[in-house]
């Protein structure tokens, strides 16, 4: 389908954002403008391989389940509002059809599922009875799926559909089935189009479903059936697409989070799993025809795509791509309510792409994106983004730096290098915490390097995430076999690199000056994202239960879930504390204390998040230094802020108790 010559010619607008820029902008223009908000097709690739190296080592999990990260950014798109959502599967729960053979291994509990007739795409779970099931499920006759979520909910987390929202990311447990539905496997045998190609149908038919804690919405069964979820399967459809298909799911998305939603009356009816199951059913309808899916015709494709929303919403009916029968709009979207979504649609409609252009993605993106820009760009988002789920099991941890190992001797591409090497370093890390600290009474003062050798290796690859972490880890290692001064020789070389100008790693936002600062000191000078981690950025310690590498001062901190994490500015000077503390230096470990007081009080690369854990590791120093009176000031300021570091309430009870 090629643009006809109305969609080609110029065509004046009316923005008042936009003075001094001319007021004529023609379609090729409008597309160049969107790669330019969206990302090259290198780009897209980029991120998505990006997420696919994550999810690869977060795949070999922790010992109860496995973490998946989906959501817009995971597909590739990191515009306004592009977010990352986990989805964690639990391991060693299956769900099966009742009328399925099924053996399940060693320590695996099987649930069995009924898929639910009045409400296609959704399933009651039943337990097996037997003593592997614990004693809450062997207690239901159906496992709700409500008291399944809420038995996840920490403090402070809000409920969002099938998720728990932690305040950056929403958070789905659920529960895989290897088995579809023989209606779905029938849906895709009889299907007329060819995509998605046979093979690859088959590959993502193979991967099963997950079993999503939430009820169809106005129903009284809405506690108790489970959502049918194809998320895996849907993102490696996502992953196939070319860089039109992407373009128009990324139009598609400006208009309904910069446009639709700024309308109150409509903000909550539509949602971008509906765009998303419309992109996919126009792509099937049309055989995947590179003449309608190429570049040039991205703002014909997204015309289709609100015509058929148009309809959809018209007969108040959204079908599932997997589960046509199931209505994705039943509960949401109904004749009762449709009618102002509706006009706003077939305005957007009305006027094609001249509507978009007041969005805010293109109202601030005005110039070009340099090469530089562009590069700074993954790179922030990787900054943002990439983590490790811990490990609780010291072999999975060595399986997954294996994986790694591997990718990296074969990978060419520069950023992705620098990726796979960031998560490896972050892997070897928590090997070196599980690993047992070697018992420094054998053997002679020779044979000392040996001992530590294992240890040191990985903490030499784990310092390759950062500037500092590695040399802080390190110093912990020290610590406990009682070099002390090898210890500090290593904190005071990492603190000349601790400057204001570090990037803190896992930030949620950067400021302007951040990104203009490492714009134009790290990029578009030939270093490599492993260069750049290394030099340029603060990571988070993440410290491990029963961690080889906590000094026993701070041993109350990985007694609780979720893991203690610190800035790794926070654990140096307590680190610097507890060393000069064993040497007897009274007036540099009043120093070192010093310093992580006014570290604190500055919020010297601390994040909000992490002041009840920086107040807490403070309180520790102070009790060592007898100062309980500063200590209990310090627990009480890290009970002020939320979220809690939950070891600070035992820390003022054992104090109270003293005093």
């Amino acid at each position: 389908m090629e643009p006809d010559d109305k969609k080609n010619s110029l065509v004046k607008i009316d923005n008042p954002h936009t003075e001094n820029q001319s007021n004529v902008i023609s379609p090729s223009e409008m597309i160049e403008k969107l790669i330019q908000v969206v990302g090259t097709f290198e780009d897209i690739k980029r991120r998505q391989r990006m997420f696919h190296v994550m999810n690869l080592v977060n795949g070999y999990g922790d010992i109860d389940s496995v973490s998946i990260s989906s959501g817009s950014l995971a597909e590739g798109l990191d515009i306004r509002g592009s977010d990352e959502d986990i989805t964690l599967v639990l391991k060693y729960v299956t769900a099966v059809p009742s009328d399925v053979a099924f053996v399940p291994k060693n320590g695996e509990t099987v649930v069995l599922v009924d898929f639910d007739q009045d409400f296609p795409g959704f399933a009651t779970i039943c337990p097996l009875l037997d003593a592997s099931v614990n004693s809450y499920v062997q207690k239901a006759t159906v496992l709700s799926s409500w008291q399944f979520r809420e038995q996840f909910r920490e403090s402070g987390h809000e409920s969002h559909g099938p998720c728990l929202m932690d305040g950056e990311r929403d958070i789905a447990d659920c529960i895989h089935c290897p088995f579809l539905p023989e209606f779905v496997i029938k849906r895709f045998e009889n299907r007329q189009s060819k995509w998605p190609q046979e093979d690859f149908l088959g590959d993502i038919l193979a991967d099963g479903c997950l079993m999503v804690p939430v009820g169809p919405r106005n129903s009284e069964k809405r506690s108790i059936l489970w959502t049918i979820s194809f998320a895996v399967a849907e993102n490696s459809i996502i992953l196939r697409m070319n860089h039109a298909q992407i373009l128009c799911y990324a139009l598609l998305k400006i208009m309904l989070k910069e446009g639709l939603e700024k309308n109150n009356s409509v903000k909550d009816l539509l949602c971008s799993y509906f765009l998303k199951t419309c992109l996919f059913w126009l792509i099937d309808e049309t055989n995947n025809d590179e003449q309608v899916w190429n570049v040039g015709n991205v703002l014909g494709c997204y015309e289709l795509c609100l015509e058929k929303m148009i309809l959809w919403v018209t007969n108040c009916n959204c079908p599932n791509y997997f589960i046509p029968e199931n209505n994705m709009f039943r509960g949401r979207i109904c004749e009762d309510n449709n009618n102002v979504l509706l006009s706003l649609l077939k305005k957007y409609k009305s006027e094609g792409y001249l509507a978009l252009l007041h969005c805010d993605s293109f109202l601030v993106q005005s110039e070009f994106v340099t090469h530089s820009q562009r590069e700074a760009n993954l790179d922030f988002l990787c900054f943002r983004v990439l983590h490790i789920y811990p490990f609780d099991d010291i072999e999975l941890a060595y399986s997954a730096a294996r994986d790694l190992d591997n990718l990296y001797r074969t990978e060419t591409d520069g950023f992705i290098l620098g990726v796979i090497n960031k998560l490896r370093s972050s892997v070897h890390q928590e090997i070196a915490q599980m690993l047992p600290l070697p018992d420094m009474t054998e053997g002679s003062g020779g044979e000392r390097p040996q001992l530590l050798e294992k240890h040191c290796e990985h903490i030499s690859i784990g310092g390759e995430s950062d500037a500092i972490s590695g040399s802080v880890l390190l110093s912990c290692l020290y610590y406990n076999v009682g070099d002390y001064h090898q210890a500090l020789q290593v904190l005071n070389e990492a603190e000349e690199k601790l400057t204001a100008n570090l990037i803190q790693l896992r930030k949620e936002v950067y400021s302007k000056e951040e990104y203009d600062f490492y714009l134009d000191s790290m990029c578009g000078k030939g270093l490599t994202l492993v260069d750049k981690l290394k030099q340029a950025t603060v990571c988070l310690i993440i410290m491990l239960e029963n961690s080889s590498l906590i000094p026993e001062e701070f041993l109350l901190e990985v007694k609780y879930r979720p893991l203690c994490t610190v800035p790794a500015v926070v654990l140096l000077h307590s680190m610097q504390y507890l060393c000069y503390n064993k040497l007897q230096n009274v007036e540099k470990r009043q120093k070192a204390i010093s310093k992580l007081d006014g570290a604190i009080k500055s919020k010297f690369l601390i994040l909000p998040p992490f002041y009840s854990v920086a107040f807490t590791f403070l309180g520790a120093c102070f009790e060592v230094e007898g100062d309980n009176e500063n200590a209990m000031n310090c627990y009480k300021r890290a009970l002020e802020n939320p979220p809690l570091c939950k070891s600070a309430q035992d820390r003022m009870n054992r104090l109270l108790a003293v005093c």
